[in-house]
Protein backbone atom coordinates (compact mmCIF):
# COMPACT_ATOMS: atom_id res chain seq x y z
CA UNK A 1 0.00 0.00 0.00
CA UNK A 2 1.13 3.52 -0.71
CA UNK A 3 2.28 5.45 2.12
CA UNK A 4 -0.23 7.89 1.17
CA UNK A 5 -3.60 6.77 -0.46
CA UNK A 6 -6.79 9.20 -0.22
CA UNK A 7 -8.94 6.59 -1.27
CA UNK A 8 -7.85 4.34 1.32
CA UNK A 9 -8.01 6.79 4.23
CA UNK A 10 -11.55 6.74 5.61
CA UNK A 11 -11.24 10.42 6.57
CA UNK A 12 -10.70 11.58 3.31
CA UNK A 13 -13.94 10.11 2.28
CA UNK A 14 -15.65 11.99 5.21
CA UNK A 15 -14.49 15.51 4.24
CA UNK A 16 -15.36 14.77 0.73
CA UNK A 17 -19.06 14.08 1.45
CA UNK A 18 -18.40 17.38 3.84
CA UNK A 19 -17.41 19.41 0.64
CA UNK A 20 -20.05 18.00 -1.26
CA UNK A 21 -22.90 18.82 0.92
CA UNK A 22 -21.72 22.03 1.46
CA UNK A 23 -21.31 22.79 -2.26
CA UNK A 24 -24.92 21.74 -2.69
CA UNK A 25 -25.67 24.34 -0.39
CA UNK A 26 -24.60 26.94 -2.42
CA UNK A 27 -24.71 29.76 0.45
CA UNK A 28 -24.00 32.98 -0.37
CA UNK A 29 -22.53 34.88 2.98
CA UNK A 30 -19.78 34.26 5.57
CA UNK A 31 -22.79 33.65 8.42
CA UNK A 32 -25.01 31.16 6.12
CA UNK A 33 -21.29 29.27 5.09
CA UNK A 34 -21.30 28.93 8.80
CA UNK A 35 -24.56 27.81 9.91
CA UNK A 36 -24.35 24.76 6.72
CA UNK A 37 -20.19 23.92 8.19
CA UNK A 38 -22.23 23.31 11.81
CA UNK A 39 -25.49 21.76 9.92
CA UNK A 40 -23.19 19.28 7.81
CA UNK A 41 -20.78 18.40 10.43
CA UNK A 42 -23.73 17.42 12.60
CA UNK A 43 -25.14 15.27 9.66
CA UNK A 44 -23.95 11.55 9.39
CA UNK A 45 -25.61 9.19 7.31
CA UNK A 46 -27.52 6.05 8.82
CA UNK A 47 -25.48 3.80 6.67
CA UNK A 48 -22.16 5.45 7.35
CA UNK A 49 -19.20 2.72 8.01
CA UNK A 50 -18.28 2.89 11.39
CA UNK A 51 -14.60 3.70 12.51
CA UNK A 52 -14.03 -0.05 12.87
CA UNK A 53 -15.04 -0.97 9.44
CA UNK A 54 -12.92 -0.84 6.56
CA UNK A 55 -14.29 1.09 3.28
CA UNK A 56 -15.38 -2.09 0.82
CA UNK A 57 -12.14 -0.92 -1.38
CA UNK A 58 -9.86 -1.57 1.08
CA UNK A 59 -11.36 -5.28 1.68
CA UNK A 60 -10.85 -5.55 -2.28
CA UNK A 61 -7.58 -5.03 -2.19
CA UNK A 62 -6.38 -6.85 0.71
CA UNK A 63 -8.46 -9.71 -0.88
CA UNK A 64 -5.85 -9.27 -4.34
Amino acid sequence: MPAYSPDLNAIETSWGKVKTILRAAQTRTHDALLAAIAKTLGWSPPKMPKVGEPPVAIVQIMTR
